[in-house]
């Protein structure tokens, strides 16, 4: 697929600092954290209010602990693909072990790779790596090798904007 010559086609793994899977951790009814899991993640937003919580070693803590312009990706069964983009920062929540956290180079890509996370050019690309039959799933290496068209950050933001301004058109309809 032919981009501007300004774009670059580069993979997740180039664009990423850390492509890290959460705990592998149950929710209870009362703890230290919050644990942010794939069943929390609704129509792209978060019941903060809801979500239960855990108990983890401080150090996992520093380890786990969300914060802004991460992306979240499922990885399992029927939500495999489902993105989730956190757009302000959030105190004393982790993430959860179904969930595949991004932290990119660049924070302020993190729009625009949201948008992309919600292409057919993603979902074409994460229905070729899914593996399994029952309960399709996908690893972290696979979603590292996800190609992508990425402009200049002018041109991010300015597509991030027309999209922004669509969206909020079909929102009013």
């Amino acid at each position: 697929m032919p981009i501007p010559c300004s774009w670059k086609w580069v993979s997740a793994y180039q664009i990423t600092k850390k492509i890290q899977y959460g705990l592998s951790i149950s929710g209870q009814n009362n703890g230290k954290y919050r644990l942010l899991r794939i069943t929390d993640i609704q129509d792209g937003k978060v019941n903060w209010s809801t979500l239960p919580f855990c108990n983890v070693p401080k150090e996992k803590y520093e380890d786990y602990k969300i914060v802004e312009d991460d992306i979240f990706i499922a990885r399992t069964g029927g939500t495999i693909g489902k993105s989730f983009r956190l757009t302000t920062s959030k105190e004393s929540i982790v993430f959860a072990g179904y969930l595949i956290r991004f932290q990119l180079i660049i924070a302020n890509l993190s729009e625009y790779i949201y948008f992309f996370f919600n292409s057919p050019l993603y979902w074409k690309q994460v229905s070729n790596k899914s593996m399994g039959t029952g309960q399709p799933n996908i690893n972290g290496v696979s979603l590292g090798q996800l190609i992508l068209p990425l402009p200049p950050i002018g041109e991010q933001k300015r597509i991030c904007r027309k999209i922004e301004r669509l969206l909020a058109l079909i929102d009013l309809h």
